[in-house]
């Protein structure tokens, strides 16, 4: 019992932490791309962040891409203190890069959950989702810190989410 009553505080704390730090760049970047380039820098750059992020998220294989991949993984093995196999992908998807061919990897019969620090029109994890199936295996849940996206995504959990239902 004392644990859910930590563990609600503690997201009470958290989600107040993400909600000031959204209103703050927005204050600057009232949306876009902007936006979400000066949100992404704040959250990879927030290690407190990060590490609360990350042992809210389930154990399975997972899949991230791009700068905020790289500091995910290594704050991933700082915190857990035992390497991970994480597939990293390249970053750039969303502003239309294409996904390097993973075709080399045994990934076949493989489900993922896709780690990303935003959401909005889900261009990053379709893109990876897309060369996963290509390769056999697929993304099954998407966790990210923040959701911008309009309309709810039954698969995507966020820490905090900017539309309310």
């Amino acid at each position: 019992m004392k644990w859910k009553i930590f563990k609600h505080y503690f997201m009470v704390w958290f989600m107040k932490k993400l909600e000031k730090l959204v209103i703050e760049i927005l204050k600057k970047h009232p949306g876009g791309e902007e936006f979400f380039t000066q949100l992404d820098e704040s959250l990879r750059n927030d290690y407190e962040i990060m590490e609360n992020f990350i042992n809210l998220i389930p154990e399975g294989n997972l899949v991230v891409s791009g700068k905020f991949g790289i500091v995910f993984c290594n704050v991933y093995n700082q915190i857990k203190r035992k390497k991970k196999e994480i597939l990293l992908m390249n970053g750039g998807l969303r502003g239309g890069a294409e996904v390097e061919d993973i075709s080399y990897l045994n990934l076949a019969g493989k489900n993922f959950i896709f780690v990303d620090d935003s959401f909005y029109s889900g261009k990053t994890r379709n893109k990876i989702n897309k060369e996963l199936k290509k390769n056999g295996a697929k993304i099954i849940q998407t966790f990210v810190i923040y959701d911008g996206s309009k309309n709810k995504d039954s698969n995507v959990t966020s820490l905090y989410r900017y539309h309310k239902e």
